[in-house]
Protein backbone atom coordinates (compact mmCIF):
# COMPACT_ATOMS: atom_id res chain seq x y z
CA UNK A 1 0.00 0.00 0.00
CA UNK A 2 1.13 3.55 -0.79
CA UNK A 3 -0.04 5.82 2.21
CA UNK A 4 0.29 9.60 3.84
CA UNK A 5 0.43 10.02 7.32
CA UNK A 6 -3.72 9.58 7.50
CA UNK A 7 -4.66 7.15 5.31
CA UNK A 8 -3.95 4.35 2.14
CA UNK A 9 -3.78 6.23 -0.85
CA UNK A 10 -3.74 2.87 -3.60
CA UNK A 11 -2.58 -0.50 -4.03
CA UNK A 12 0.92 -0.14 -5.39
CA UNK A 13 1.75 -0.58 -8.77
CA UNK A 14 -1.48 -2.45 -9.03
CA UNK A 15 -4.89 0.15 -8.58
CA UNK A 16 -4.36 3.94 -8.08
CA UNK A 17 -6.74 6.04 -5.19
CA UNK A 18 -9.92 8.09 -5.73
CA UNK A 19 -8.63 10.72 -3.53
CA UNK A 20 -4.93 10.62 -4.63
CA UNK A 21 -6.25 11.14 -8.47
CA UNK A 22 -5.61 13.89 -10.76
CA UNK A 23 -8.67 16.26 -12.22
CA UNK A 24 -9.34 19.04 -14.00
CA UNK A 25 -9.11 21.06 -10.81
CA UNK A 26 -5.72 20.31 -9.83
CA UNK A 27 -2.90 22.64 -9.67
CA UNK A 28 -0.45 20.92 -7.37
CA UNK A 29 1.02 17.76 -8.56
CA UNK A 30 3.47 14.84 -7.11
CA UNK A 31 5.21 12.63 -9.19
CA UNK A 32 6.46 9.04 -8.36
CA UNK A 33 8.43 7.03 -10.17
CA UNK A 34 9.19 3.46 -8.36
CA UNK A 35 9.75 -0.20 -9.63
CA UNK A 36 8.34 -3.00 -7.96
CA UNK A 37 9.02 -6.62 -7.05
CA UNK A 38 7.21 -9.01 -9.66
CA UNK A 39 6.50 -11.57 -7.85
CA UNK A 40 4.77 -9.04 -5.30
CA UNK A 41 2.56 -7.05 -8.06
CA UNK A 42 1.42 -10.63 -9.29
CA UNK A 43 0.04 -12.12 -5.98
CA UNK A 44 -1.77 -8.64 -4.61
CA UNK A 45 -3.56 -8.58 -8.39
CA UNK A 46 -4.41 -11.54 -7.88
CA UNK A 47 -5.67 -12.08 -4.53
CA UNK A 48 -7.72 -8.90 -5.17
CA UNK A 49 -9.03 -9.79 -8.75
CA UNK A 50 -7.13 -6.64 -10.27
CA UNK A 51 -6.33 -7.49 -13.64
CA UNK A 52 -4.90 -3.71 -14.46
CA UNK A 53 -2.76 -2.50 -17.37
CA UNK A 54 -0.32 -1.64 -14.30
CA UNK A 55 -0.26 -5.24 -12.57
CA UNK A 56 0.19 -6.49 -16.01
CA UNK A 57 2.86 -4.40 -16.84
CA UNK A 58 4.73 -4.55 -13.60
CA UNK A 59 4.12 -8.39 -13.11
CA UNK A 60 6.58 -9.13 -15.51
CA UNK A 61 9.19 -6.57 -14.52
CA UNK A 62 10.58 -3.44 -15.90
CA UNK A 63 13.86 -1.84 -16.27
CA UNK A 64 14.38 -0.27 -13.10
CA UNK A 65 17.24 1.92 -14.57
CA UNK A 66 14.67 4.32 -16.11
CA UNK A 67 13.02 4.86 -12.95
CA UNK A 68 14.56 8.25 -12.54
CA UNK A 69 14.81 9.51 -16.43
CA UNK A 70 11.12 8.17 -16.58
CA UNK A 71 10.06 10.60 -13.91
CA UNK A 72 12.75 13.08 -15.57
CA UNK A 73 11.01 12.97 -18.81
CA UNK A 74 7.36 12.98 -16.93
CA UNK A 75 8.73 16.52 -15.56
CA UNK A 76 9.68 17.76 -18.50
CA UNK A 77 6.18 16.96 -20.72
CA UNK A 78 4.59 18.88 -17.70
CA UNK A 79 6.80 21.74 -17.79
CA UNK A 80 6.42 22.35 -21.31
CA UNK A 81 2.65 21.06 -22.40
CA UNK A 82 1.55 22.24 -19.34
CA UNK A 83 3.53 25.07 -17.89
CA UNK A 84 4.35 24.04 -15.02
CA UNK A 85 6.73 24.95 -12.16
CA UNK A 86 9.24 22.48 -10.79
CA UNK A 87 9.40 23.03 -6.63
CA UNK A 88 11.19 20.65 -5.02
CA UNK A 89 14.11 18.50 -5.85
CA UNK A 90 13.82 15.03 -6.85
CA UNK A 91 14.12 12.67 -4.19
CA UNK A 92 15.54 9.14 -4.99
CA UNK A 93 15.38 6.41 -2.76
CA UNK A 94 17.34 3.66 -3.34
CA UNK A 95 19.13 1.90 -0.53
CA UNK A 96 20.49 -0.94 -2.49
CA UNK A 97 21.24 -0.51 -6.04
CA UNK A 98 20.41 -3.84 -8.14
CA UNK A 99 23.34 -5.47 -9.88
CA UNK A 100 23.20 -6.72 -13.17
CA UNK A 101 23.30 -10.49 -13.82
CA UNK A 102 26.32 -11.76 -15.39
CA UNK A 103 27.09 -14.36 -17.49
CA UNK A 104 29.88 -16.47 -18.76
CA UNK A 105 29.85 -17.08 -22.75
CA UNK A 106 31.90 -19.23 -24.78
CA UNK A 107 32.26 -18.22 -28.31
CA UNK A 108 32.88 -22.38 -29.86
CA UNK A 109 29.75 -23.13 -27.98
CA UNK A 110 27.85 -20.43 -28.84
CA UNK A 111 28.67 -21.51 -32.78
CA UNK A 112 28.10 -25.61 -32.01
CA UNK A 113 24.45 -24.36 -30.13
CA UNK A 114 23.64 -22.19 -33.12
CA UNK A 115 24.54 -24.32 -35.81
CA UNK A 116 26.49 -21.19 -37.57
CA UNK A 117 29.97 -19.79 -37.69
CA UNK A 118 29.63 -16.35 -36.05
CA UNK A 119 32.52 -14.72 -35.81
CA UNK A 120 33.88 -12.79 -32.52
CA UNK A 121 32.94 -9.45 -34.03
CA UNK A 122 29.61 -9.63 -35.04
CA UNK A 123 28.73 -11.04 -31.60
CA UNK A 124 30.93 -8.39 -30.05
CA UNK A 125 28.60 -5.70 -32.16
CA UNK A 126 25.52 -7.21 -31.50
CA UNK A 127 25.54 -7.43 -27.41
CA UNK A 128 26.63 -3.95 -27.72
CA UNK A 129 23.76 -2.72 -29.81
CA UNK A 130 21.63 -4.55 -27.06
CA UNK A 131 23.58 -2.99 -24.52
CA UNK A 132 24.94 -5.38 -22.87
CA UNK A 133 27.86 -4.66 -21.28
CA UNK A 134 31.39 -5.92 -21.07
CA UNK A 135 33.10 -7.68 -18.35
CA UNK A 136 36.00 -9.31 -19.25
CA UNK A 137 36.76 -10.47 -23.30
CA UNK A 138 39.24 -13.32 -24.50
CA UNK A 139 40.05 -14.82 -27.70
CA UNK A 140 37.41 -17.77 -26.59
CA UNK A 141 35.44 -16.41 -23.71
CA UNK A 142 32.88 -13.53 -22.95
CA UNK A 143 31.69 -12.40 -19.95
CA UNK A 144 28.64 -9.94 -19.85
CA UNK A 145 26.43 -7.82 -17.65
CA UNK A 146 22.62 -8.45 -18.64
CA UNK A 147 20.87 -5.12 -19.30
CA UNK A 148 17.96 -4.65 -16.44
CA UNK A 149 15.25 -4.26 -19.46
CA UNK A 150 16.22 -8.00 -19.76
CA UNK A 151 15.41 -9.74 -17.06
CA UNK A 152 14.47 -12.95 -18.57
CA UNK A 153 17.80 -13.31 -20.00
CA UNK A 154 19.79 -15.67 -17.46
CA UNK A 155 21.54 -18.25 -19.06
CA UNK A 156 24.27 -18.50 -22.38
CA UNK A 157 21.50 -19.86 -24.34
CA UNK A 158 19.41 -16.89 -23.78
CA UNK A 159 22.19 -14.36 -24.73
CA UNK A 160 22.75 -16.80 -27.70
CA UNK A 161 18.79 -16.39 -28.40
CA UNK A 162 19.38 -12.36 -28.73
CA UNK A 163 22.28 -12.65 -31.15
CA UNK A 164 20.24 -15.10 -33.51
CA UNK A 165 17.22 -12.80 -33.61
CA UNK A 166 19.14 -9.56 -34.42
CA UNK A 167 21.51 -11.61 -37.29
CA UNK A 168 18.03 -13.36 -38.13
CA UNK A 169 16.99 -16.93 -37.99
CA UNK A 170 16.55 -17.33 -41.68
CA UNK A 171 20.62 -16.55 -41.70
CA UNK A 172 21.42 -19.96 -40.04
CA UNK A 173 22.70 -22.32 -43.05
CA UNK A 174 20.53 -25.47 -44.30
CA UNK A 175 23.26 -28.36 -44.05
CA UNK A 176 21.10 -30.17 -45.95
CA UNK A 177 22.14 -33.27 -43.54
CA UNK A 178 19.33 -34.77 -40.90
CA UNK A 179 21.11 -34.98 -37.45
CA UNK A 180 19.31 -37.42 -34.95
CA UNK A 181 20.51 -39.23 -31.54
CA UNK A 182 19.29 -42.30 -31.29
CA UNK A 183 17.47 -42.96 -27.42
CA UNK A 184 20.32 -43.98 -24.98
CA UNK A 185 17.48 -45.30 -22.28
CA UNK A 186 14.53 -47.76 -23.06
CA UNK A 187 10.61 -46.47 -22.46
CA UNK A 188 10.58 -46.07 -18.70
CA UNK A 189 8.75 -48.76 -17.19
CA UNK A 190 6.18 -47.13 -16.06
CA UNK A 191 5.31 -45.80 -19.49
CA UNK A 192 5.24 -49.15 -20.88
CA UNK A 193 3.27 -50.57 -18.35
CA UNK A 194 0.61 -47.83 -18.39
CA UNK A 195 0.85 -47.95 -22.35
CA UNK A 196 0.63 -52.19 -21.90
CA UNK A 197 -3.03 -51.77 -20.04
CA UNK A 198 -4.08 -49.00 -22.31
CA UNK A 199 -4.06 -51.12 -25.54
CA UNK A 200 -5.84 -53.72 -23.24
CA UNK A 201 -8.33 -51.62 -21.92
CA UNK A 202 -9.28 -50.07 -25.92
CA UNK A 203 -9.44 -53.55 -26.66
CA UNK A 204 -12.00 -53.97 -24.52
CA UNK A 205 -13.90 -50.75 -25.73
CA UNK A 206 -12.43 -48.61 -23.07
CA UNK A 207 -12.26 -45.00 -24.26
CA UNK A 208 -9.49 -42.96 -22.64
CA UNK A 209 -10.13 -39.83 -21.23
CA UNK A 210 -8.36 -36.91 -19.51
CA UNK A 211 -10.00 -34.67 -17.11
CA UNK A 212 -9.28 -31.65 -14.98
CA UNK A 213 -7.35 -32.62 -11.42
CA UNK A 214 -8.90 -29.16 -10.22
CA UNK A 215 -12.30 -29.32 -9.32
CA UNK A 216 -14.59 -27.97 -7.04
CA UNK A 217 -14.56 -28.75 -3.76
CA UNK A 218 -18.25 -28.58 -3.13
CA UNK A 219 -18.21 -31.85 -4.27
CA UNK A 220 -16.72 -33.24 -1.35
CA UNK A 221 -18.15 -33.77 2.41
CA UNK A 222 -14.62 -34.06 4.31
CA UNK A 223 -13.30 -31.07 3.60
CA UNK A 224 -10.11 -31.02 6.06
CA UNK A 225 -8.39 -33.58 3.38
CA UNK A 226 -9.09 -31.12 0.62
CA UNK A 227 -6.25 -29.71 -1.09
CA UNK A 228 -7.28 -25.81 -1.69
CA UNK A 229 -5.63 -23.85 -4.30
CA UNK A 230 -4.48 -20.10 -3.03
CA UNK A 231 -5.47 -18.50 -6.64
CA UNK A 232 -8.30 -20.29 -7.74
CA UNK A 233 -9.49 -20.02 -11.57
CA UNK A 234 -13.00 -19.54 -10.37
CA UNK A 235 -14.98 -21.12 -7.39
CA UNK A 236 -15.93 -23.94 -9.15
CA UNK A 237 -12.32 -24.89 -9.53
CA UNK A 238 -10.65 -23.93 -6.04
CA UNK A 239 -9.07 -27.81 -5.20
CA UNK A 240 -6.88 -30.50 -6.23
CA UNK A 241 -8.77 -33.47 -6.82
CA UNK A 242 -8.99 -36.18 -3.68
CA UNK A 243 -10.71 -38.74 -5.59
CA UNK A 244 -10.95 -39.33 -9.89
CA UNK A 245 -14.52 -40.43 -9.26
CA UNK A 246 -16.32 -36.54 -9.59
CA UNK A 247 -14.31 -35.64 -12.57
CA UNK A 248 -15.30 -38.62 -14.35
CA UNK A 249 -18.95 -38.23 -13.51
CA UNK A 250 -18.09 -34.28 -15.38
CA UNK A 251 -17.51 -36.55 -18.38
CA UNK A 252 -19.84 -38.78 -18.07
CA UNK A 253 -22.24 -36.20 -17.63
CA UNK A 254 -21.41 -34.16 -20.66
CA UNK A 255 -21.93 -37.37 -22.66
CA UNK A 256 -25.27 -38.44 -21.06
CA UNK A 257 -26.23 -34.54 -22.42
CA UNK A 258 -25.53 -35.87 -25.79
CA UNK A 259 -26.98 -38.82 -25.56
CA UNK A 260 -24.10 -40.82 -25.87
CA UNK A 261 -25.23 -43.37 -23.19
CA UNK A 262 -22.80 -46.25 -23.30
CA UNK A 263 -20.22 -45.35 -21.15
CA UNK A 264 -16.67 -47.36 -21.09
CA UNK A 265 -13.81 -44.49 -19.86
CA UNK A 266 -10.40 -45.09 -18.25
CA UNK A 267 -8.18 -42.44 -16.86
CA UNK A 268 -5.08 -42.57 -15.70
CA UNK A 269 -4.06 -39.69 -13.33
CA UNK A 270 -3.07 -38.54 -9.83
CA UNK A 271 -5.09 -37.35 -6.44
CA UNK A 272 -4.20 -35.31 -3.52
CA UNK A 273 -4.89 -35.24 -0.44
CA UNK A 274 -3.95 -34.08 3.15
CA UNK A 275 -3.35 -36.52 5.74
CA UNK A 276 -2.05 -35.93 8.94
CA UNK A 277 -1.02 -32.38 8.13
CA UNK A 278 1.06 -33.86 4.76
CA UNK A 279 0.14 -33.71 1.39
CA UNK A 280 0.19 -37.17 -0.34
CA UNK A 281 0.10 -37.07 -4.01
CA UNK A 282 -0.90 -40.57 -5.60
CA UNK A 283 -0.99 -42.01 -9.20
CA UNK A 284 -4.36 -43.87 -10.10
CA UNK A 285 -6.05 -45.50 -12.84
CA UNK A 286 -9.70 -45.24 -12.79
CA UNK A 287 -12.94 -46.86 -14.98
CA UNK A 288 -16.11 -45.89 -15.72
CA UNK A 289 -18.94 -47.55 -17.19
CA UNK A 290 -22.40 -47.20 -17.51
CA UNK A 291 -25.13 -48.96 -20.05
CA UNK A 292 -24.70 -52.18 -21.81
CA UNK A 293 -21.98 -54.69 -21.86
CA UNK A 294 -22.06 -55.14 -25.56
CA UNK A 295 -23.73 -53.24 -28.28
CA UNK A 296 -27.39 -54.15 -28.80
CA UNK A 297 -28.21 -56.11 -31.63
CA UNK A 298 -31.82 -57.69 -32.99
CA UNK A 299 -30.50 -61.02 -32.49
CA UNK A 300 -28.66 -60.30 -28.84
CA UNK A 301 -29.98 -60.08 -25.52
CA UNK A 302 -29.75 -56.63 -23.74
CA UNK A 303 -27.26 -57.47 -20.42
CA UNK A 304 -26.50 -54.14 -18.49
CA UNK A 305 -23.05 -53.14 -16.59
CA UNK A 306 -22.76 -54.45 -13.26
CA UNK A 307 -19.80 -54.65 -10.38
CA UNK A 308 -18.83 -57.96 -11.47
CA UNK A 309 -18.82 -57.07 -14.69
CA UNK A 310 -15.66 -54.33 -13.70
CA UNK A 311 -14.29 -57.00 -11.56
CA UNK A 312 -14.18 -59.19 -14.43
CA UNK A 313 -11.96 -56.86 -16.61
CA UNK A 314 -10.07 -55.99 -13.56
CA UNK A 315 -8.93 -59.51 -13.00
CA UNK A 316 -8.32 -60.11 -16.42
CA UNK A 317 -5.95 -56.87 -16.55
CA UNK A 318 -3.47 -57.43 -13.51
CA UNK A 319 -4.05 -61.53 -13.50
CA UNK A 320 -0.71 -62.25 -12.49
CA UNK A 321 -1.16 -60.09 -9.18
CA UNK A 322 -3.71 -62.86 -8.01
CA UNK A 323 -6.09 -60.16 -6.92
CA UNK A 324 -8.87 -60.97 -4.00
CA UNK A 325 -12.06 -58.89 -3.85
CA UNK A 326 -14.37 -58.72 -0.59
CA UNK A 327 -17.84 -57.69 -1.47
CA UNK A 328 -19.18 -54.97 0.91
CA UNK A 329 -23.35 -54.39 -0.30
CA UNK A 330 -22.51 -52.53 -2.96
CA UNK A 331 -18.63 -52.40 -3.20
CA UNK A 332 -15.84 -54.87 -3.90
CA UNK A 333 -12.86 -53.81 -2.31
CA UNK A 334 -9.70 -54.79 -4.44
CA UNK A 335 -6.78 -56.48 -2.09
CA UNK A 336 -3.57 -57.51 -2.78
CA UNK A 337 -1.40 -59.30 -0.38
CA UNK A 338 -3.88 -58.42 2.54
CA UNK A 339 -3.36 -54.62 1.35
CA UNK A 340 -6.57 -53.15 0.14
CA UNK A 341 -5.64 -51.35 -3.14
CA UNK A 342 -8.48 -50.19 -4.75
CA UNK A 343 -12.53 -50.84 -5.12
CA UNK A 344 -15.36 -51.35 -7.48
CA UNK A 345 -18.75 -49.30 -6.86
CA UNK A 346 -21.92 -48.74 -7.85
CA UNK A 347 -22.16 -44.77 -7.49
CA UNK A 348 -24.63 -44.22 -4.98
CA UNK A 349 -27.75 -42.42 -5.90
CA UNK A 350 -27.22 -39.18 -4.01
CA UNK A 351 -24.10 -38.78 -6.26
CA UNK A 352 -25.22 -39.05 -9.61
CA UNK A 353 -27.78 -36.74 -8.56
CA UNK A 354 -25.17 -34.38 -8.12
CA UNK A 355 -24.42 -34.66 -11.69
CA UNK A 356 -27.70 -34.87 -13.15
CA UNK A 357 -27.23 -38.65 -14.28
CA UNK A 358 -30.50 -40.84 -14.21
CA UNK A 359 -28.58 -43.86 -15.21
CA UNK A 360 -26.66 -46.29 -12.75
CA UNK A 361 -22.60 -46.23 -13.15
CA UNK A 362 -19.99 -48.24 -12.11
CA UNK A 363 -16.69 -46.89 -10.80
CA UNK A 364 -13.33 -48.58 -10.07
CA UNK A 365 -10.00 -47.03 -8.99
CA UNK A 366 -6.54 -48.82 -8.38
CA UNK A 367 -3.85 -47.61 -6.71
CA UNK A 368 -1.45 -47.68 -9.92
CA UNK A 369 1.36 -46.47 -7.68
CA UNK A 370 0.87 -50.28 -6.35
CA UNK A 371 0.50 -52.16 -9.64
CA UNK A 372 3.88 -50.29 -10.90
CA UNK A 373 5.65 -51.42 -7.59
CA UNK A 374 4.37 -55.45 -8.33
CA UNK A 375 5.12 -55.79 -11.94
CA UNK A 376 8.92 -53.79 -11.27
CA UNK A 377 9.71 -56.92 -9.27
CA UNK A 378 7.38 -59.55 -11.43
CA UNK A 379 9.33 -61.72 -13.48
CA UNK A 380 6.52 -63.23 -16.42
CA UNK A 381 7.58 -67.31 -16.53
CA UNK A 382 6.20 -69.14 -19.36
CA UNK A 383 4.58 -72.80 -19.20
CA UNK A 384 4.61 -75.43 -21.85
CA UNK A 385 1.60 -75.90 -23.74
CA UNK A 386 -0.14 -79.13 -22.20
CA UNK A 387 0.66 -82.39 -23.75
CA UNK A 388 -2.16 -84.06 -22.68
CA UNK A 389 -6.46 -83.36 -21.98
CA UNK A 390 -7.97 -81.09 -19.19
CA UNK A 391 -10.30 -83.40 -17.14
CA UNK A 392 -13.39 -81.05 -16.03
CA UNK A 393 -15.82 -81.75 -13.14
CA UNK A 394 -19.18 -80.07 -12.30
CA UNK A 395 -19.97 -79.74 -8.88
CA UNK A 396 -23.44 -78.21 -7.51
CA UNK A 397 -24.71 -77.72 -4.18
CA UNK A 398 -26.81 -75.84 -1.78
CA UNK A 399 -25.03 -73.65 0.75
CA UNK A 400 -25.95 -70.73 2.88
CA UNK A 401 -27.16 -67.86 1.34
CA UNK A 402 -25.27 -65.36 3.21
CA UNK A 403 -21.92 -67.29 2.11
CA UNK A 404 -20.31 -65.77 -0.50
CA UNK A 405 -18.46 -67.38 -3.98
CA UNK A 406 -15.12 -65.87 -2.70
CA UNK A 407 -15.56 -68.04 0.38
CA UNK A 408 -16.17 -70.78 -1.70
CA UNK A 409 -12.88 -70.02 -3.80
CA UNK A 410 -10.89 -69.67 -0.72
CA UNK A 411 -12.42 -72.69 0.65
CA UNK A 412 -11.37 -75.21 -2.30
CA UNK A 413 -8.04 -73.35 -2.68
CA UNK A 414 -7.19 -74.78 0.74
CA UNK A 415 -7.15 -78.05 0.00
CA UNK A 416 -4.20 -77.06 -2.07
CA UNK A 417 -4.60 -79.92 -4.77
CA UNK A 418 -1.44 -79.92 -7.44
CA UNK A 419 -3.62 -80.77 -10.28
CA UNK A 420 -6.56 -78.03 -9.53
CA UNK A 421 -5.83 -75.57 -12.68
CA UNK A 422 -9.49 -73.39 -12.68
CA UNK A 423 -12.45 -73.06 -10.84
CA UNK A 424 -15.41 -71.48 -12.66
CA UNK A 425 -19.15 -70.95 -11.92
CA UNK A 426 -21.60 -70.82 -14.18
CA UNK A 427 -25.23 -70.73 -12.53
CA UNK A 428 -26.41 -69.55 -9.31
CA UNK A 429 -30.48 -70.42 -8.53
CA UNK A 430 -32.12 -69.14 -5.76
CA UNK A 431 -36.20 -70.57 -5.08
CA UNK A 432 -38.54 -72.36 -2.53
CA UNK A 433 -37.64 -75.46 -3.68
CA UNK A 434 -33.85 -74.62 -2.59
CA UNK A 435 -34.77 -74.26 0.94
CA UNK A 436 -35.15 -70.78 3.38
CA UNK A 437 -32.13 -68.63 3.16
CA UNK A 438 -30.78 -70.88 0.74
CA UNK A 439 -29.18 -70.84 -3.03
CA UNK A 440 -27.78 -73.05 -5.32
CA UNK A 441 -24.75 -73.29 -6.83
CA UNK A 442 -22.78 -75.07 -9.54
CA UNK A 443 -19.24 -75.02 -10.52
CA UNK A 444 -17.04 -76.27 -12.97
CA UNK A 445 -13.78 -77.97 -12.23
CA UNK A 446 -10.65 -77.65 -14.21
CA UNK A 447 -7.68 -80.76 -13.50
CA UNK A 448 -4.72 -81.16 -15.36
CA UNK A 449 -1.09 -83.17 -14.99
CA UNK A 450 1.59 -82.01 -17.18
CA UNK A 451 2.95 -85.63 -16.43
CA UNK A 452 0.44 -87.85 -17.51
CA UNK A 453 -3.02 -88.21 -18.46
CA UNK A 454 -5.50 -87.93 -15.41
CA UNK A 455 -7.47 -91.33 -14.87
CA UNK A 456 -11.01 -91.38 -13.09
CA UNK A 457 -9.46 -92.28 -10.26
CA UNK A 458 -7.05 -89.37 -10.12
CA UNK A 459 -9.94 -87.01 -10.72
CA UNK A 460 -12.30 -88.49 -7.86
CA UNK A 461 -9.66 -88.53 -5.44
CA UNK A 462 -9.09 -84.69 -5.85
CA UNK A 463 -12.81 -84.33 -6.23
CA UNK A 464 -13.30 -85.87 -2.61
CA UNK A 465 -11.32 -84.01 -0.77
CA UNK A 466 -12.86 -80.69 -2.20
CA UNK A 467 -16.17 -81.63 -1.01
CA UNK A 468 -15.09 -82.73 1.93
CA UNK A 469 -13.64 -79.28 2.74
CA UNK A 470 -16.67 -77.58 1.34
CA UNK A 471 -18.44 -79.90 3.47
CA UNK A 472 -16.70 -79.39 7.02
CA UNK A 473 -16.09 -75.69 6.62
CA UNK A 474 -18.91 -74.48 4.53
CA UNK A 475 -21.84 -77.03 5.40
CA UNK A 476 -22.51 -77.17 1.58
CA UNK A 477 -25.15 -79.79 0.76
CA UNK A 478 -24.02 -81.79 -2.84
CA UNK A 479 -26.85 -81.90 -4.92
CA UNK A 480 -26.95 -85.29 -6.57
CA UNK A 481 -28.01 -85.65 -9.89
Amino acid sequence: MISDTEKHLCIAGVFGGKDSGISEASTAVFLESAWFLPNSIRRTSMRHQLRTDAAIRFEKSVDISNALSALQRAIALIVEIAGGTVCSEILDVYPEPFQKHEIDLNYQKMNEIAGKEYTKEQVNNILKSLTFEFISNDENNLKVAVPFAKNDVRRQVDVLEEIMRIDGLDNIPFTGKMAYTLPSNKEPFQESMKARIAQQLTGKGFYEIFTNSITNAAYYENQDELVKMMNSLSSNLDTMRPSMLETGLESISYNFNRKNTEIKFFEFGKIYKILESKFEETNMLALYASGNQHPVYWNSQQTSIDLFYLKGIVENLFSSMNLQFTQEQNLLKIQFQKRTIGLIQKVDAQKLKQFDLKQDVIYAEIIWDEVNLFYKKHHTKYTEIPKYPIVQRDLAFIIDKSIQYTDIQKCIKQVQSSLLQNIQIFDVFESEKVGKNKKSYAIKLSFYDAAKTLTDQDVENEMNKIVQSLESKLGVNIRKS
